[in-house]
């Protein structure tokens, strides 16, 4: 995707890992309209593949049809979007008992059309990173039980009683009510943007996440050794990886 002074260059790449059945991930790439998300789905037999097809499907039809609406806020879309997927995915899931309680979280990075500047838009505990100069910048902030406790200071002194790491806040259709998250962000050249399913960031540190990212000036490359890292830590979860690189 080129743009009046930012050229981007994306890739991603999924796998069901060692342990699932199935693969309830699903990720986009639309250059056309800047979209990138990652979707992790929940929920019982392929609800959960419902769940994030439904997610990637509705947040990226409504953020094509708001791509030249200039009057919106960026955020306020993506927030718009990020509701639509959640509505839907509660409305199909009173249409099967099998489906009830399905879920999915969500991450979306959006390209604005002109310069390089780009929108997060986040559910539940998947994540975007920024690595730049060398370092790695964790962009969101997990919607998990025990990261609301963390934040709040009401994190104990024994890990025994803390929460469980895993069980989360918030989730497309799972939740009552959502609150997404949305950060700008300015981009500059030789930035590198992760996008991941937490398959991968809770087989690997992020120290390590930082060095596989930047092993390979090829980002598909880079995609390949992240997910095969995380294969290799006991791949416990579907685990999904998107890239994007700023061209100098």
């Amino acid at each position: 995707m080129v743009t009046e002074s930012c050229m981007i260059r994306a890739a991603g790449l999924s796998h069901q890992g060692l342990v699932r059945e199935q693969n309830e991930d699903r990720f986009v790439i639309d250059q056309s309209i800047g979209c990138f998300l990652i979707a992790d789905g929940m929920g019982g037999h392929q609800a959960g593949e419902v769940a994030s097809r439904i997610a990637a499907e509705v947040i990226s039809k409504k953020i094509a049809q708001q791509t030249k609406n200039t009057r919106l806020d960026p955020a306020r879309i993506l927030q718009n979007a990020i509701v639509a997927a959640h509505q839907t995915i509660r409305k199909q899931a009173q249409k099967a008992i099998s489906q009830q309680g399905m879920g999915s979280t969500v991450v979306i990075a959006w390209l604005q059309p002109s310069g390089c500047q780009l929108w997060l838009g986040h559910i539940g505990d998947s994540r975007a990173y920024l690595q730049r100069g060398g370092e790695l910048f964790r962009l969101t902030e997990d919607h998990t039980i025990y990261n609301q406790a963390r934040r709040a200071g009401l994190l104990g002194p024994d890990p025994q009683t803390h929460p469980p790491r895993g069980v989360l806040s918030q989730a497309l259709g799972a939740s009552d009510v959502i609150a997404p998250e949305t950060t700008r962000i300015e981009l500059k050249p030789d930035d590198r943007l992760l996008l991941c399913s937490d398959g991968l960031t809770d087989m690997l540190s992020e120290e390590h996440i930082s060095e596989f990212l930047s092993a390979s000036d090829n980002i598909e490359i880079a995609c390949h050794h992240l997910i095969q890292a995380a294969l290799e830590q006991g791949g416990k979860d579907n685990v999904s990886v998107s890239v994007l690189q700023v061209m100098p």
